[in-house]
């Protein structure tokens, strides 16, 4: 007998499961560390900016200084909402059924892992860009239902995206083909529906999402305004970037070095992580060839390049298959702070997890997670951009 409690009581039984994959594999859940306890709809803090000038030397039976104060400003960061829906049919459920509960069961947690998995890659994604939503822009356009974009990783066939030219949406496509081919910069030329031609510059957000995401690495390192500081007027509220005005240009360990210098100088100490894409782990590797390294996790000599040594500290590279191509981000990541209202979980329609659907054969299912990622020290940590490298694949 078809039973959608049946199927619900399986989501119950792998809730925490998910929460638990959720948490082992998700980027901004492994690497930054716990947020502060939410309360109401935002979080706010203070930052120190400036520092007290009540203090110098004295002639003997002289004035003390006038008294002064370190100089702090509040931020203020708001809640944002990650969701996913997951969908079975009637049919799927009806077939299952016909087998028995275990059956039914099992058809509910297939479909669970499934998006599970796709749900994780989307929050990853998001989680090293820069919290506006973003997926690619248009290099080249002109022609309808084809264009060139910059990176194909963030691009889903059969996903829908709005397109804006700066602030002006302008229509939502869908992806219908993505190829492996692509060129000398990674750029790959993708087919969609939805009747329209785009132009250079075109940004792909995810449909719904525009300046909805929480913050990623891309913006929470860096030199722009965040979390209601304007950093032109208290400029030491920015971290050490290392850009070159959008050209291209090899990394070099000159760079590296230089980095570490600049973070030290702008009060930043100890040993970083470096994150960056898989080809950036090539073109670090092929920095440092010449060498004899020795990898103890590996327990083996060769030219593995998974952490460097300067006089100002150490770095250990990683490598994440979603890192926006072209950038290294640099810190004490357990710094960045990931602030989490409602985990992850199953959201209740009519005290019941899989609802029927008015409209459809189907039964569906949704997750909600509320959260926020901030920092509160961004002196702390660094970036490099306009770095060039050698795509070898696609995705």
């Amino acid at each position: 007998m078809l039973s959608i409690s049946n199927a619900g009581i399986a989501l119950t039984k792998y809730e925490r499961a998910v929460q638990q994959t959720y948490n082992q594999e998700a980027t901004t859940v492994k690497k930054f560390g716990k947020g502060k306890k939410w309360v109401g709809d935002h979080l706010e803090g203070r930052v120190h900016v400036r520092r007290n000038g009540g203090m110098g030397a004295i002639s003997d039976g002289g004035a003390y200084p006038v008294a002064g104060q370190q100089k702090h400003v509040p931020w203020k960061v708001y809640r944002r909402h990650l969701a996913a829906s997951v969908e079975l049919s009637l049919g799927v459920l009806a077939a299952a059924a016909s087998k028995g509960e275990a059956a039914v069961k099992a058809a509910a947690a297939s479909e669970l892992g499934g998006v599970m998995e796709d749900f994780i890659k989307f929050s990853n994604f998001h989680a090293l860009r820069d919290g506006t939503g973003a997926v690619a822009t248009v290099v080249t356009g002109g022609t309808t239902g084809t264009a060139t974009f910059d990176d194909a990783r963030g691009l889903w066939e059969d996903v829908e995206y709005d397109i804006y030219n700066g602030s002006t949406f302008q229509e939502t496509i869908t992806i219908t083909s993505v190829p492996r081919t692509f060129g000398s910069a990674g750029e790959v030329t993708v087919a969609f529906s939805g009747g329209a031609t785009l132009t250079a510059g075109d940004v792909a957000y995810w449909k719904g999402s525009y300046g909805a995401m929480p913050q990623g690495l891309d913006s929470l390192i860096g030199t722009g305004n965040l979390q209601g500081i304007t950093v032109s007027t208290y400029t030491r509220y920015a971290s050490v970037v290392d850009e070159n005005s959008g050209t291209d240009r090899p990394l070099t360990a000159a760079m590296l070095r230089n980095v570490m210098a600049g973070r030290r100088q702008n009060g930043g100490k100890g040993d970083i992580d470096v994150l960056g894409s898989t080809w950036q782990g090539n073109v670090i590797d092929a920095l440092y060839e010449g060498q004899i390294q020795f990898n103890p996790r590996e327990k083996m000599p060769g030219t593995s390049a998974t952490g460097v040594a300067t006089a100002l500290g150490n770095l250990k590279f990683e490598a994440d298959v979603d890192a926006p191509y072209g950038k290294l981000f640099m810190g004490p990541f357990k710094q960045l702070k990931r602030a989490v209202q409602r985990p992850l979980g199953f959201v209740l329609v009519g005290g019941d997890k899989l609802v029927n659907s008015h409209t459809s054969a189907t039964a569906s299912a949704r997750l909600l997670e509320i959260c926020e990622n901030y920092v509160e020290n961004r002196n702390m940590f660094a970036k490099i951009e306009d770095l060039s490298e050698d795509q070898a694949f696609t995705f």
